[in-house]
């Protein structure tokens, strides 16, 4: 009976289940307004592409809020012209980690004295709260946002979403275009048909079984795109309108893995 009993016991501590845990992220940034502090979040530094963030806002009692409009204001001044980014603001709730989850979308890197900042202003109650950053934007190795003019004289920019790294075999794949419409005006581009193309420079060959990119939601496109190798891969595309096609050879992304 002992036995059985010392058995029962030691199978119910098997079976604990760990609590969950909150996603980590990497603070970069906070700011304070009259009582309340917003506090910037990633998974990773800032970067030329499409940097998803997360947003938290406290009051004076570290009471987290989760009901605000939160309007993002991103300016890159480059002495001689000042201009911003496409972005995507967050809803007004927070999610269940009470994060304010938004994207910015940097089309260049800081370049010594020229670089990023960041206004954010949160309406909380219906009073609006404004937080200022001083932000450094890295340059990756292989590019992950691209600015192109087609040749019907749109400025686009595009941004490579996922995979940020392949792996052999059908990748999910997400990208995003908007048009510069003015410096502070980025509309998302909705009604483009793409055909992708993976090319393996080194190796002088395709891959079967891509599925081209369709529109989703606010810009995104998302197909999937299939590598049969580990190396160095070019994934092109190339767009049309309905009227003809807009641009051939400016807009790829490689991909080494």
């Amino acid at each position: 009976m002992a036995l059985a009993v010392t058995f029962v016991s030691c199978k119910k501590d098997d079976d604990t289940t760990p609590e969950p845990t909150e996603p980590q992220y990497i603070l970069l940034g906070n700011d304070q307004d009259q009582g309340y502090t917003l506090e910037i979040y990633a998974a990773d530094s800032f970067f030329v592409g499409y940097n998803q963030i997360f947003i938290k806002i406290k009051d004076d009692s570290d009471a987290l809020i989760d009901n605000a409009q939160i309007l993002f204001f991103p300016e890159m001044d480059m002495g001689t012209m000042q201009h911003g980014c496409p972005i995507e603001e967050p809803e007004m709730d927070a999610n269940s980690d009470n994060y304010f989850e938004g994207a910015l979308i940097f089309q260049m890197g800081t370049m010594g004295m020229m670089g990023w900042t960041l206004e954010i202003e949160a309406v909380i109650g219906g009073t609006t709260y404004t937080f200022n950053y001083d932000i450094v934007v890295h340059n990756l190795d292989d590019a992950r946002a691209k600015v192109v003019t087609l040749n019907n004289g749109m400025k686009l920019i595009s941004s490579w979403v996922y995979p940020m790294e392949g792996e052999i075999g059908l990748n999910d794949m997400d990208l995003t275009m908007h048009q510069m419409v003015g410096p502070y005006d980025f509309q998302p581009i909705t009604d483009f048909t793409v055909t992708m193309e993976p090319f393996m420079p080194s190796m002088g060959h395709g891959s079967p079984n891509n599925v081209n990119p369709i529109h989703v939601e606010g810009g995104h496109y998302e197909g999937i795109v299939n590598f049969t190798m580990t190396g160095h891969w070019e994934v092109k595309f190339e767009l049309n309108d309905n009227q003809g096609t807009l641009q051939t050879d400016e807009l790829f992304y490689d991909l080494r893995f």
